[in-house]
């Protein structure tokens, strides 16, 4: 202490510095600036992480929102492009067909593919327009590491890990089963990660066989 205090008499200009004083002066100043250093730091990566954290859950939202809103109005399942990755189905998603579309005449309506993109980590949704008007893609949200389907009949509640139900539908005739699909996003940014659900209840539970 009486070191110190000779070293702060010093600094108000009481008389020299010996190397000992000089070299006690930069090793505090050195310990305050690795602290000022280290707060700053630590501020910067809170803010990221929340910035991050922000990205994730928006991209959850949107994926989650768009599939629950599209699925949920499905006429016919196309079993031949349905798995425990991707989704596919006829629905009047952009609501344009009026009475055209049905139960029986499903392919009046838009066919809906939900899929994952590995390479750029997005969830992607395709659409083909009906007798021939095209096809389209787009992004349903960034950030996406994995998407699962689970499918359960009707009045089945999903048991187990709710991001693994153990009591999932195991066959193959999606669209005359089926009236309930989980849908598992995990999602990564940075060190960031999140998983989330969504449950969808198809509203059209009379579905013709192929």
């Amino acid at each position: 202490m009486k070191r110190i205090s000779r070293v702060m008499r010093k600094v108000r200009g009481e008389g020299a510095f010996t190397i000992v004083e000089l070299t006690m002066v930069m090793i505090i100043s050195t310990i305050m600036l690795s602290g000022l250093v280290t707060l700053v730091w630590g501020a910067m990566q809170s803010f990221n992480s929340s910035k991050d954290l922000q990205a994730v859950n928006d991209s959850s939202r949107r994926v989650l929102a768009t599939m629950n809103r599209q699925i949920r109005t499905a006429l016919h399942i196309d079993d031949s492009n349905t798995t425990n990755i991707t989704f596919a189905f006829w629905a009047d998603v952009d609501d344009d067909q009026g009475n055209t579309a049905d139960i029986d005449t499903y392919t009046n309506a838009e066919w809906v593919g939900f899929y994952y993109d590995g390479a750029t980590h997005k969830a992607m949704v395709q659409v083909t327009e009906p007798a021939g008007g095209g096809t389209t893609t787009g992004t349903l949200g960034s950030y996406v590491t994995s998407i699962d389907y689970y499918y359960f009949p009707a009045g089945v509640i999903p048991t187990g890990d709710p991001y693994a139900p153990t009591n999932g539908y195991v066959g193959t005739n999606f669209n005359e089963d089926i009236g309930m699909v989980r849908v598992v996003i995990r999602l990564q940014k940075n060190r960031v990660r999140r998983t989330f659900y969504q449950d969808v209840f198809l509203r059209v539970l009379n579905r013709t066989a192929d």
